[in-house]
């Protein structure tokens, strides 16, 4: 439920660093990049998603909490950013998920009414935050532990096993169903 920067802020303040916020950060996104540059892999059907979408014209934003030097970085990686009309940070808004700002403001910037807009997300506060926005949500818990946090039941799909369950097909022909 923290944007980056506020993270860092509460990790300065419950260890007392002597660091600031932003150097913990700088920090920490230099070693989230090397890790993010050596081991990204982009889940198949995902990309498969993103083909059928694209192929259909559908406006597509990525919304993360991540900052926006990691998301280039992953989008680079990954060979995701052509897909991408809106490419948005929660450093961008002025509140992190759960609140929907994130959301609206990619929805705004595609020119596209929230209630037309569709979520995917892997974590209880971005289903908080699609919810919040009125937008539909496919929620892809990742649990380690086999537990699924209430806020998942707010996603209007929701598959249990996360990614292990997602199949591009499945999920495009319960999109189409719901306009």
């Amino acid at each position: 439920g923290f944007g980056c920067k506020q993270m860092m802020e509460a990790v300065k303040e419950d260890y007392r660093l002597e660091a600031s916020a932003e150097e913990l950060l700088a920090k920490k996104n230099q070693y989230y990049l090397e890790i993010a540059r050596s081991n990204t892999a982009v889940f198949p059907q995902m990309k498969v998603f993103l083909d059928l979408l694209q192929k259909e014209g559908y406006p597509m934003a990525l919304a993360s909490g991540s900052s926006p030097e990691v998301i280039d970085a992953v989008l680079e990686v990954a060979g995701l950013r052509s897909y991408f009309d809106v490419v948005i940070s929660s450093e961008e808004v002025q509140r992190c998920k759960p609140a929907p700002d994130v959301f609206i403001e990619a929805a705004n910037r595609l020119q596209v009414p929230y209630e037309n807009c569709l979520v995917v997300e892997d974590s209880q506060y971005g289903v908080e935050a699609a919810w919040s926005a009125s937008m539909y949500c496919v929620g892809l818990p990742c649990s380690l532990n086999g537990e699924i946090h209430e806020s998942f039941r707010k996603a209007q799909l929701l598959l249990e096993k996360g990614v292990a369950e997602f199949s591009a097909e499945k999920v495009f022909a319960w999109m189409k169903n719901i306009q």
